[in-house]
């Protein structure tokens, strides 16, 4: 493949994907594509690509293609290959295998001078041959074909979910390579739905800000931290783990705060759970443990933002009938006195209404929400707290042991002052 001297825009208004080498497997449930520009193999012939529009029930996957570290050749394309970093290695030398499930964004884009491709996850892996044997790791390569993260659908995310957890019950250690821009959600629901064990294999997920075609791509590096974090036994028996710019987060406290720098997720304000430095993988005795998880997802949990001056009639429609809901509120968890009301009656009709904080940021202060009826949603997002009151309701579950869900994976805390804000 032929290097541009300068590369095209990193970030395209449209761009078309595909994706050559690798079996695509069990695809994603379908959605509108625009054609895509398929890039021409060696022979000539244009790459072939699985049917993304298959349902999400087929469950006839081909095997993983396997990519051993110390067999695999480094892939011819025009990408650039992490430096090796000093004293990476396992102890004793022994190998251990990683699955890589690769679904496609912004680590995986690449612009060949005529139009912008997928790669898959075997050319990313082959990039890294030399530094992933010095770690003892073989990487089994697994291509979804879930294309821009900003396209997926809960059902989507879901379905990457079961590829983790089919990899967590082969003990393999797992990375998912994710676009940023729904990277903290896909990782959180896929720790909702993880089997919880002391001593289940690491499950990371990892993406990159820069193309792979940039000039100093951070994807190469993001990858190889995250497969040697998968392959080590510091990460067992932990909550899904974030790995970017060398930092470790915890799925359910991670952020993207922002949208264009490489140093671009937060987990504050209690900060990253462990560090990749040198091939080191240090992680803190307060990294999240794997908590209790979800069989089933509820459907029709409805978001809404409350905002000055908002219309009650607005809430009470959107809580009308409903299970569960999700408000996002002021402050520690603060309700407009006009909204007392309705979201009080909802609560009486049996609807699990979950407050969170529009900052996010760990609040354990409230209006009183035992008396306006409603839990809070601790330190999560409004849309982080979404899916976990989709998890927690999944299966048919009432309101009691949806909150008791909630408490058990320490989502839900307490609110007993009152906020003078």
């Amino acid at each position: 493949m032929r290097r541009r001297r300068h590369p095209a825009p990193l970030r395209p208004r449209a761009r078309s994907c595909t994706r050559r080498g690798g079996e695509v497997t069990r695809p994603l449930p379908g959605r509108l594509r625009p054609p895509v520009r398929r890039r021409p193999d060696r022979r000539g012939r244009r790459a072939g690509r699985g049917d993304t529009r298959a349902a999400h029930a087929d469950l006839a996957s081909p095997a993983p293609t396997r990519v051993p570290a110390r067999h695999a050749r480094r892939a011819r394309v025009a990408g650039r290959t992490a430096p090796a970093p000093a004293g990476l290695g396992v102890a004793g030398g022994a190998h251990v295998t990683v699955r890589l499930i690769a679904t496609g964004g912004t680590i995986s884009s690449h612009h060949d001078g005529r139009g912008w491709t997928e790669l898959a996850g075997s050319e990313l892996v082959a990039e890294l041959v030399d530094d992933l044997d010095r770690a003892g790791v073989d990487v089994e390569v697994v291509d979804v074909a879930a294309g821009p993260s900003s396209h997926l659908s809960v059902d989507d995310m879901s379905a990457i979910a079961g590829h983790v957890r089919d990899a967590v019950a082969d003990g393999h250690g797992v990375v998912v390579t994710h676009g940023t821009d729904t990277i903290e959600l896909t990782s959180f629901l896929a720790d909702l739905l993880l089997p919880a064990a002391a001593d289940r294999p690491p499950v990371v997920f990892t993406g990159s800000m820069r193309v792979h075609s940039h000039p100093q791509p951070d994807g190469p590096r993001n990858l190889l931290d995250a497969l040697v974090v998968a392959g080590d036994r510091a990460a067992r028996g932990r909550g899904v783990l974030v790995c970017v710019d060398g930092l470790l987060h915890a799925a359910a406290r991670v952020v993207k705060c922002d949208a264009g720098s490489l140093d671009a997720f937060s987990s504050a304000p209690l900060g990253p759970v462990g560090t990749v430095q040198g091939g080191t993988v240090i992680v803190h005795d307060d990294a999240p443990l794997a908590g209790p998880h979800a069989t089933d997802l509820a459907p029709d949990v409805p978001l809404l933002t409350v905002y000055p001056g908002i219309d009650p009639s607005e809430v009470a429609r959107t809580l009308d009938g409903r299970r569960g809901a999700v408000l996002e509120v002021f402050g520690d968890l603060n309700v407009p006195r006009t909204l007392w009301a309705p979201i009080h009656e909802a609560w009486r009709a049996g609807t699990l209404v979950v407050l969170a904080s529009r900052p996010f940021t760990g609040t354990t202060r409230s209006e009183g929400l035992d008396l306006l009826g409603a839990v809070g949603a601790g330190g999560l997002t409004a849309q982080k707290a979404r899916l976990a009151t989709m998890a927690a309701l999944g299966g048919g579950a009432g309101r009691d042991d949806a909150i008791e869900f909630l408490h058990a994976r320490r989502l839900v805390r307490p609110h007993d002052e009152r906020s003078s804000a």
